[in-house]
């Protein structure tokens, strides 16, 4: 019988409690599927939705530019325009690394004991580079906003940054484990 991360057998028709390791009761597999993948998928709309034009680059200068003017007022608008772009960008790299560590949680915990750490960091990443190519794409048909593959490059390296710390902490942590 497969086993579950953590150890036991995969109990029938019922999951395992992300607290106990232990089944839990009136559980179904339907309910063990969307309580691993809903909060990828909602993040996926948080991202869909701030690729609109509701958070382009002329609205979101609307409240970063006085805000940077009141924390900075001796910065020059030059100044304050470069600024403007790498918060923004930071949040491309952010929003990113956030969804490939869910996407991450959602494999890990839907994999079987003994597979293999580096398919799920593989495959977290290409979701998430999938997705980052795709919401560029969306971006092109939005009336103020341009797709770039640099902002996509932007967003895969959140994702390499995170699964790269993930994969860190988990092999330190099965060294730990050994010693």
């Amino acid at each position: 019988m497969p086993q579950i991360v953590g150890g036991g057998a995969i109990p029938p028709l019922c999951f395992l409690s992300p607290v106990s390791n232990q089944p839990r009761a009136n559980s179904t597999p339907l309910l063990g599927l969307f309580s691993k993948w809903s909060p990828p998928l909602l993040w996926i709309i948080v991202i869909y939705l701030l690729s609109t034009d509701l958070l382009s680059g002329e609205n979101t200068s609307r409240i970063i530019g006085p805000l940077l003017k009141l924390l900075f007022p001796s910065l020059s608008e030059a100044a304050r325009q470069t600024m403007h772009l790498l918060i923004r960008k930071a949040g491309h790299f952010a929003e990113y690394a956030i969804l490939a560590a869910l996407f991450y949680r959602a494999l890990s915990r839907s994999r079987v004991e003994g597979g293999p750490l580096r398919s799920s960091i593989l495959l977290s990443f290409f979701l998430t580079a999938g997705y980052s190519l795709l919401d560029e794409f969306h971006q092109t048909f939005t009336r103020t906003r341009s797709g770039s593959i640099y902002d996509s490059l932007i967003d895969m390296s959140g994702a390499a940054t995170i699964l790269a710390l993930i994969s860190i902490w988990r092999v330190r942590g099965k060294t730990q484990q050994k010693a």
